[in-house]
Order: C-alpha cells, then sequence, then structure tokens
C-alpha cells in the first residue's frame, strides 16, 4: 500500500465533478427503434431495411438524446446508407409528433405524424453510397431543452418527386451485412447549454413526504430539482402500487384502493430520487382502525401499573386504518431520543483474522456497484425501507473498517518516513566520501 492510497480512500467517499464551461462534444446515436409502414392499410415491416415510395411508404426511427438534455446543438447530421438507387426525387426528414411506438408496434394508429420540417435532399440516390441531411439545429436544440423532455426524438422520413422506391440500410443488419457505420446515424456537436454554465442536477425533494387520503381524492405532489438553477429540470413519476394510488407525469395523485403504497420522483439528469408515502383509506370502511379495520382489538390497562395501557391483539395505526405492523404511523414521529434494541454490534472488525478488502478491491467495488460493500444502494432503500438497528450497525462496521485503513495507512507512511531518514544519512554520507575523494 502506497501513501497515494489515502487519496484513493477520500475519493471512493468524496467526488468532485469539475465541468468546463465552454466543452463542445461530438455524440453519435443509433436509432433505438426504427421502421416503415406501407400501403394504406399501413403494414408493419421491422427488418433491415429503411424503404421509401412516394405516397405509400414512410420510415420512422426514434432517436434516445437524454444525454445531451440541456446542451446547445452546433450542428445536426442524419446519414443513411443506400442500397436500392433511386432517380431524382426529394427525402425529407420531419419531426415526429410523438414517441409513443415502437418498432414492433408501430400502425396507422399510433404512428405519429409530421410536425417541422427538419431537412431534405433533392438527388439521384446511388447504391452503396452515404446520404446526409444537414438538420435544423434549434428544432434539435428547442426539443432538448422543452419542459419534462425525456431527450426521445422520432424522425419521420418520406420520398416525393418520382413513383420510384429507395431502400437504406436500417439499424436491424448484422455484421454480414456491413459495418455499423452503415446504419442510420444521427451525430450532433453540442455545447453546454445556459450561455456556456451547464448545471447538473444533485438532487430531488417530493412535498409533502406523506399524504393521507380517502379513496377518490386527488392530491398534488411537487417536485423540486437542487439546485433550483439546475439546466435540465424534467423528472419523472412512478406509484409502487397503483391498485392504492396512481400518479400522472405532473405529480397528480390520485386515490385508488385501501392501503399504503410509495410515489417516487426520479430526475432524468442524473437518477436522483425521492419518495412520498400515500396511506389510502376507505371512508366506507368504519372497522377499528387499532386492528386494521376488524374491530377485534381493545386497549387495556396494565395489572401491573395503573398509569400504564396496552393493546392486546393486532396492530394500531395512526394516521391509517389498515396498519401492517404493530405500531403504523402514516406521518413523521417527533421524539427527544429513540431507543433500540439489538443483538450485535460491529466489534468484529478488530477481532484478528478479519478479511478486510483492499483499498484496490474496495475501489474496484465502489466503481462497480456505486455504492459501499453490505450496504444497499438507493434504490434498494427506496423500495425496501431501511431497519434502523441493523443499518446503524452496518454505518459503524464502515466506519470501523475505516479507522483500520487509517491505521495501516499510518503504518505505511511511518514506514516510508524511517526510510527516507535512512536515505538521507546515506546521501550524506555519500557526499562526504564524494568530498574526500575530489580533495585527494
Amino acid at each position: 500500500m502506497k501513501l497515494q492510497s489515502l487519496t484513493i480512500l477520500f475519493t471512493i467517499f468524496l467526488i468532485t465533478i469539475s465541468y468546463n464551461g465552454h466543452s463542445q462534444t461530438t455524440d453519435e446515436f443509433k436509432p433505438t427503434d426504427d421502421a416503415f409502414l406501407s400501403g394504406s392499410n399501413g403494414i408493419l415491416y421491422n427488418n433491415k431495411q429503411i424503404k421509401l415510395k412516394q405516397g405509400t411508404q414512410v420510415s420512422y426511427l426514434k432517436f434516445d438524446l437524454s444525454s445531451l438534455i440541456g446542451r446547445n446543438v452546433s450542428s445536426a447530421t442524419f446519414r443513411l446508407y443506400c442500397k436500392k438507387a433511386a432517380s431524382m426525387s426529394t427525402i425529407t426528414v420531419y419531426q415526429g409528433t410523438s414517441n409513443n411506438w415502437t418498432e414492433d408496434d408501430l400502425s396507422n394508429s399510433n404512428k405519429p405524424a409530421t410536425s417541422n420540417t427538419l431537412g431534405s435532399i433533392n438527388t439521384s440516390y446511388v447504391v452503396d453510397n452515404f446520404y446526409d441531411w444537414t438538420l435544423s439545429k434549434q428544432e434539435i436544440e428547442d426539443m432538448l431543452n422543452a419542459t419534462n423532455s425525456d431527450g426521445l426524438i422520432t424522425l419521420v422520413v418520406e420520398k416525393s418527386g418520382n413513383s420510384q422506391n429507395v431502400i437504406f440500410f436500417s439499424k436491424d443488419i448484422t455484421s454480414t451485412d456491413g459495418p455499423d457505420a452503415q446504419k442510420p446515424t444521427l451525430t450532433l456537436v453540442t455545447t453546454n447549454g445556459s450561455g456556456g454554465n451547464n448545471v447538473p442536477a444533485t438532487g430531488v425533494t417530493l412535498m409533502p413526504g406523506s399524504i393521507t387520503m380517502d379513496i377518490g381524492d386527488m392530491e398534488q405532489l411537487t417536485a423540486d430539482v437542487i439546485p433550483s438553477t439546475a439546466t435540465n429540470q424534467s423528472v419523472t413519476y412512478l406509484s409502487n402500487d397503483e391498485a392504492i394510488a396512481t400518479v400522472d407525469n405532473n405529480g397528480l395523485v390520485t386515490a385508488e384502493g385501501e392501503g399504503s403504497t410509495t410515489i417516487t420522483v426520479t430526475t432524468i439528469d442524473g437518477n436522483h430520487m425521492a419518495t412520498s408515502t400515500i396511506m389510502v383509506n376507505d371512508p366506507n370502511n368504519n372497522g377499528g382502525g387499532g386492528n386494521g379495520g376488524s374491530g377485534t382489538g381493545a386497549w387495556s390497562q396494565s395489572p401491573n401499573n395503573a398509569n400504564n395501557i396496552f393493546y392486546n391483539t393486532g396492530n394500531v395505526g395512526i394516521g391509517i386504518n389498515n396498519p401492517i405492523e404493530m405500531l403504523h404511523v402514516a406521518g413523521d414521529i417527533y421524539a427527544v431520543r429513540v431507543r433500540v434494541s439489538t443483538d450485535a454490534g460491529a466489534d468484529f472488525v478488530f477481532e484478528d483474522g478479519y478479511q478486510l478488502m483492499t483499498l484496490e478491491e474496495l475501489e474496484a467495488y465502489v466503481k462497480e456497484h456505486k455504492h459501499l460493500p453490505e450496504i444497499p444502494s438507493e434504490r434498494e432503500m427506496i423500495e425496501n425501507d431501511l431497519q434502523l438497528g441493523e443499518f446503524s450497525i452496518k454505518l459503524l462496521q464502515k466506519v470501523e473498517e475505516l479507522t483500520l485503513y487509517m491505521i495501516e495507512l499510518k503504518k505505511e507512511n511511518s514506514k516510508l518516513s524511517e526510510q527516507m531518514k535512512e536515505l538521507k544519512v546515506e546521501n550524506k554520507e555519500m557526499k562526504k566520501q564524494m568530498k574526500t575523494l575530489s580533495n585527494q
């Protein structure tokens, strides 16, 4: 272990991201979906061809540009590789009005209509040649920076001018058909947005943190991306159980059925998440809240202390009438002190023979998994909640492991310091001998 390992250790816990305020990048994108419709009935063809014919064959290509949301577009180029020639004609690329289709379900009923004209070429098309369309950079940029943009864009490609059809390669060609370069490609040159200062999202909040509702009620959740100046403010919402509560794209929650569920908001930039707990009651259920609505439980006075009462069966719910634990609170709890019973600790870390990961192994694990070993990931925490006692022990284990790393580094540094002292003494002695030799 070297002195530089100390730097590796701290970079595991502290990540600093620097941004070049005027950086320019060139990115190439292949379609996530491509297909064409043929004839008045819109027969779907999803194969190795992008096929175009005036009035009867139209092709659709979907691209995921989410990695560029918030950036300024300097240029946009769409490229196809020709496999069947056609005489002089015009091929026009339009922006599709929706992205609610896939290459497996595209039809006349869900095909995107055309909106903005992005670019066109009027030429003769020759086999085994590339053709490039210079697209409207402003239209692409407006799409990337639109409110709640998910970065998806559909290109609708149509031909006019004669009745011949022309064929280009689709994304589904194999290596035996041709190299990847011959697949449809959308190339964007971009720079940082917001006047050259792209501000990343670092987190998100969701308020209120918990809501108690009756079936049929509607409540509005509000998500705030952190910082408020983040370039991309787009988020998505997801209900953990839509049988209990649903949520739309704007955070409006509708209570559907009795129970408890979680609404998760996720930022498009960085996938940062926050949650709100939704408790839904059935107003027609008049059963006792302390037993999940069954009404069979009862409060009793303790025979040992008249000042104490206890609940003799079932679960107790506060703010919810179907508790799933002995005490289920649908909201915040305020306490001066919380005591958690435990039957284990983390002192085993200091036992002889404890297998501590090397810093190199730890660095590799963190790079791959994005969280510490034996600590649940962010998504696991959101989906499964946290066991307070167990998680506190795990955190203590990591602190004790960190202490061992620091002790080991201290030993290494002490060894290096002693070696440096010895080298200085040897160096001094060598200089003395060389001086004596030079005087002879």
